[in-house]
């Protein structure tokens, strides 16, 4: 979940997990209110005759707003020191005290009151608790437990008691000392990180506490305000109370300079864990779940681990003073984890690189999402398996988990409605996950990554902006298949006002599936998906009255097109992708045309032809027109599949004509033929009478009438006839 933290001049935004431990604010917002009280221990003189109420011996007193109104004025100087190169914290407190309680008449007798001992809380834990007189006497003191273990009383003994009137001044100092990590104390002090809490219970005004850090600490306070300025190299925290009783902070002061550091690989992005100077196992701890963890949780979500940089994860105890076990700050980079060795929180932390407020509008959804894969990480690491626990609607703190929002950290926050909210955000994803199984649960993530739209099918973007808990829920029930999943919304997510919504959405989505089957394959069209998506419900009405509609065009053209091999894939694509319906009504009334000009052109190739029919359509066809119609048509050309289909028409209807033209154009070009050959050979002849007469060297006399002849016979033939011829001359 993402909060506001401030940081100086700078804010936080934070990703957090509920304790399921102690819960330390919780036990500090009780000792402000109950225990947090003002010790003093008042008695009577001996031999008076006291009065009922106040008994024989002594009475406290638990004063829990103003002492002086009791009789008892108490002015209180506390100061702290932190000294993180000895890693101790110095605590003193300087306590006036003075009995304004009377002397009491009453039948004869006077009755005098003497404060006997003062006291204050301190956390357990402390050491070297002493109390001196201002002039460096020793006062006796002690420490008693309280209600809560991690809480003691310091009870300074006044020498002597306090009669009316007098005062009394005694300084009490203790130490706030390292502890082991893990400690049950209130506190922590190391080189690196330094964490306490600060109280101070006086009277209004008489009251003040000053808390000293080293300038090289990075102070943060967590509660009441303090004052914060710098003192060369200590930062100063100042308050003065107006209601000291009730006033209740922490201070951390921290060098993150000083953690141990083991980094880890982890693709592109890797981690770094940094523990306390004091505090391996934890490093060993965080390293190993970090290591093993992220590739367990990439495979049970199936998305890659999504860091754009490296991520440190830090040992710290800040989440626990605002009742949280860790958290993630998505602007730093950073997860914080409180010191226990906690694999779910571990692995709650670092889901939190998929489940944030850039994943889905809804910290229920985001927090639920990451202790149920946190839990099927560790589950499957060979961690022990947790569940959340059964959803109590009646419990304190019980709220829609629409409702539940992020908290402002600076500002009161109900324990008993975080502690409600985020186990039912687990149990209601959990009994989802149950019903669907964790593969499903994790489509739906990666669905929401995508900002995926439930009501697929073509012309429809992802969604803009940030998912919100309407789309979670179509896409629990469309995509995973979910039955439960509108049940558990209806009683535990949403607020009466969007429970209202429900019966408009049962209603609009059962008629969009029974458009979707009289589609019968035609999905509807994106104008009316993109509608329930959004859940605008009367809008997506409205267009499913036109779907209608145009589902009567796409049967009219269905029927008329029946008998023929021909799909209307063009205006089904332009269906189901549109976002304007009156574009797909003017497509499917040009279809419907086609459609019908494909009936007349099928309807003319299918004619009988005569003879002269045949002879008219030898070099054309109406079936290759009209095969060319219904690519067309197919295609979403309406107006060349109109064309081709008419010109089919003109081919049947003018195959007669073109017939006997086609025959009288043959008998003419015959008649041509033959007055032509007659003409050549009549020419031919005159030309042959025309001519002298000539060696006909085909002639049987001709020496070159026979090739075969040899070349030698031929030339005596040749030299005879040369001779005869001399003799005739």
């Amino acid at each position: 979940m993402a909060v506001s933290l401030p940081n100086g001049d700078a804010v936080r935004s934070i990703e957090t997990v509920a304790r399921r431990d102690t819960g330390r604010k919780g036990m500090w917002r009780r000792l402000v209110l109950g225990i947090l009280v003002l010790g003093i221990s008042i008695s009577g003189p001996a031999g008076a005759e006291p009065e009922p109420a106040l008994g024989a011996g002594s009475l406290r007193l638990a004063v829990a707003s103003s002492p002086s109104d009791d009789g008892v004025r108490f002015e209180h100087r506390a100061s702290f020191e932190v000294d993180a190169v000895a890693s101790v914290v110095h605590a003193r407190h300087e306590l006036t005290v003075t009995n304004q309680l009377p002397d009491q008449v009453s039948s004869g007798y006077i009755r005098s009151s003497y404060v006997r001992e003062i006291g204050i809380p301190v956390p357990a834990g402390v050491t070297g608790v002493a109390a001196t007189r201002p002039d460096g006497g020793r006062v006796p003191v002690r420490l008693e437990p309280t209600e809560v273990p991690v809480v003691s009383f310091a009870q300074v003994d006044l020498m002597p008691d306090l009669a009316y009137r007098d005062t009394q001044t005694v300084v009490l100092t203790y130490d706030l000392p390292a502890v082991a990590p893990r400690s049950e104390a209130l506190f922590r002090v190391n080189a690196a990180f330094v964490s306490f809490p600060v109280f101070a219970d006086g009277d209004p005004g008489l009251t003040s506490i000053d808390v000293r850090v080293p300038a090289g600490l990075e102070v943060e306070v967590v509660g009441d305000d303090m004052e914060e300025r710098a003192d060369g190299d200590v930062t100063i925290l100042h308050a003065e109370p107006s209601d000291p009783a009730g006033f209740f902070t922490s201070v951390v002061a921290r060098n993150d300079d000083l953690l141990l550091s083991r980094p880890v690989e982890m693709g592109e992005h890797g981690l770094v864990v940094r523990a306390w100077p004091d505090d391996p196992a934890w490093a060993d701890f965080a390293e190993a779940q970090v290591r093993d963890g992220v590739p367990m949780l990439e495979r049970l979500i199936g998305l890659p681990w999504p860091a754009t940089r490296s991520i440190d994860v830090l040992e710290t105890a800040a989440p626990y003073l605002y009742g949280y076990a860790g958290w993630y700050r998505p602007v730093e980079s950073v997860i914080e984890v409180g010191d226990e060795l906690d694999q779910q929180v571990m692995l709650h932390e670092l889901s939190h690189l998929w489940f944030n407020s850039m994943l889905i509008d809804g910290r229920w959804a985001n927090e639920g999402w990451a202790n149920l894969f946190a839990a099927a990480a560790a589950e499957a690491l060979g961690g022990s398996p947790v569940e959340p626990e059964p959803i109590d609607p009646t419990a304190p703190g019980a709220l829609p988990l629409n409702a539940w929002t992020t908290p402002d950290l600076e500002r009161e926050v109900s324990e008993e409605q975080e502690a409600y909210a985020y186990n039912a955000a687990w149990s209601v994803l959990d009994q989802i996950a149950a019903e669907i199984g964790l593969d499903a649960m994790a489509d739906v993530v990666r669905a929401t990554s995508e900002k995926a739209v439930a009501y697929a099918g073509p012309g429809l973007a992802p969604l803009r902006g940030t998912m919100a808990w309407t789309q979670l829920l179509d896409l629990l029930e469309d995509r995973a298949g979910s039955t439960l999943a509108a049940t558990l919304f209806q009683q535990h997510v949403l607020t009466t006002d969007e429970q209202e919504l429900l019966p408009a959405r049962s209603a609009s989505r059962q008629r969009y599936a029974a458009q979707e089957a009289r589609g019968d394959g035609w999905t509807p069209p994106a104008a009316v998906r993109v509608a329930l998506a959004n859940w605008r419900f009367a809008q997506a009405d409205a267009l499913m009255d036109e779907t209608d509609h145009l589902l009567d065009l796409r049967d009219e053209i269905d029927d008329t097109l029946s008998g023929i091999d021909a799909a209307t894939t063009g205006l089904e694509a332009t269906y189901e992708s549109s976002e304007d319906l009156d574009v797909v009504d003017r497509e499917a009334r040009a279809a419907l045309e086609a459609a019908r000009a494909l009936r007349r052109g099928d309807a003319a190739a299918r004619r009988s032809f005569g003879p002269i029919e045949v002879v008219g359509l030898v070099l054309t066809s109406p079936d290759d027109e009209l095969d060319a119609a219904v690519d067309a048509f197919e295609q979403g050309d309406w107006s060349t599949a109109g064309d081709r289909s008419e010109a089919a028409v003109a081919l049947a209807d003018g195959a007669a004509r073109a017939g006997v033209t086609r025959l009288a154009g043959a008998v003419l070009l015959v008649t041509v033929s033959v007055a032509l050959r007659r003409w050549r050979r009549r020419h031919r002849v005159r030309d042959e009478e025309d001519e002298e007469p000539a060696c006909d060297l085909a002639d049987e006399r001709s020496p070159f009438a026979d090739p075969n002849r040899s070349a030698s016979l031929r030339a005596e033939e040749l030299g005879a006839d040369s001779e005869l011829r001399g003799r005739a001359r």
